[in-house]
């Protein structure tokens, strides 16, 4: 399968105006959102533009044969909103408006919640979202474990607005237990029930889907899995239209009109662009180590409308990608100035420096 690239864009690009920086704490690489992040996220539509990113997304990899097969529930609704909350607590952003947190069966004391919705108590400060501490004063309301998912979760109108995917987890996510294939120490399979209640039982979850072959099942996700996944993710970018597209025609490929693109300015498609791809590109290092340095390139096979019609004829497939499950058999695959582009990309320290 051919493939379109144009090298120039596999660079990362330079001089970006107001570059958002992806910010690590000091001494490490645990990502941290910043009050840039937070306000990049307001400048494209906040969380509701990034739901609909992620339900264009999910619509796609629901359709896609290699990636479907790691889902025992093919609810789009139900994962584009997780997915759209969890990225939006990591740009630092909020959701849920607090008056919808102010339900009878909530146990916030209701002189607190009138309180907190006009004015925020003193002590007030940035959330800490990566180690999940609350935004206000720790004196101003009780530390609870509604159903003990997890530990220490304010039960606090303010963080939970301010922690849209962690508050969803701890008091909304569905607690039945799901079917999966486990793989015992011994490489025996057996069936058995287990509860997703966050991103880590999720990923296991779906290591063992019961959809998957006896082969794969128990195996992480891979390269050609990350691949598949950041190229279709950025398309839903380009559809929705933050992102900077090469041709009118890409937001229109695979969209009947029922996914409405955003109006933010060209400043905003390139500022989020550069952002967003580091973002991927930092947190797809979960799923596989290789896989970063392969963002740009993803972002980049999205960028091109043949790429794009060649995916749909062929039954959704990336033939370009299946089968290459290492970075040796991924880069042999690749035209010689893409693979000096990775390289390159690799060598500098992207999505880390600048």
């Amino acid at each position: 399968m051919t493939v379109s690239y144009d090298v120039s864009r596999l660079a990362p690009p330079q001089n970006v105006p107001d570059q958002v920086r992806l910010t690590m704490r000091e001494g490490g690489r645990t990502y941290m959102p910043t009050e840039a992040s937070r306000q990049l996220l307001e400048e494209i539509g906040g969380v509701e533009t990034l739901k609909k990113i992620t339900k264009t997304f999910y619509g796609r990899v629901f359709k896609n044969a290699h990636l479907e097969l790691f889902f025992e529930r093919t609810d789009v609704e139900l994962h584009s909103s997780r997915l759209a909350n969890w990225v939006a607590e990591k740009m630092g952003g909020e959701a849920f408006p607090l008056a919808e947190l102010s339900s009878p069966e909530r146990a916030v004391p209701q002189d607190l919640v009138s309180t907190i919705m006009h004015e925020e108590p003193q002590g007030t400060r940035q959330p800490d979202v990566e180690n999940e501490d609350c935004c206000i004063d720790a004196g101003a309301c009780d530390v609870v474990k509604p159903r003990g998912v997890t530990s220490g979760i304010k039960d606090c109108p303010i963080w939970a607005k301010r922690h849209p995917w962690t508050y969803e987890r701890e008091i909304h996510r569905d607690l039945t237990g799901q079917q999966i294939n486990y793989r015992t120490d011994s490489g025996r399979l057996i069936p058995k029930e287990m509860v997703v209640h966050d991103r880590s039982s999720a990923h296991f979850a779906a290591w063992h889907s019961v959809k998957r072959s006896d082969e794969d099942a128990g195996l992480h996700f891979g390269l050609v899995d990350s691949r598949v996944w950041m190229r279709l993710h950025f398309w839903a970018c380009r559809t929705v239209g933050v992102f900077v597209n090469s041709s009118e025609e890409i937001s229109t490929i695979d969209n009947d009109g029922s996914i409405p693109s955003v109006e933010v300015s060209d400043d905003t498609k390139v500022r989020f662009q550069d952002w967003y791809t580091r973002f991927l590109g930092h947190f797809v290092r979960i799923y596989e180590r290789d896989a970063p340095e392969f963002a740009l390139e993803s972002a980049e096979w999205s960028n091109h409308v043949d790429n794009l019609q060649t995916y749909l004829t062929n039954g959704q497939k990336m033939d370009d990608v299946l089968g290459k499950d290492n970075l040796p058999s991924a880069l042999r695959g690749l035209p010689a100035p893409v693979k000096q582009s990775l390289h390159s990309v690799s060598e500098v320290g992207w999505p880390y420096k600048y």
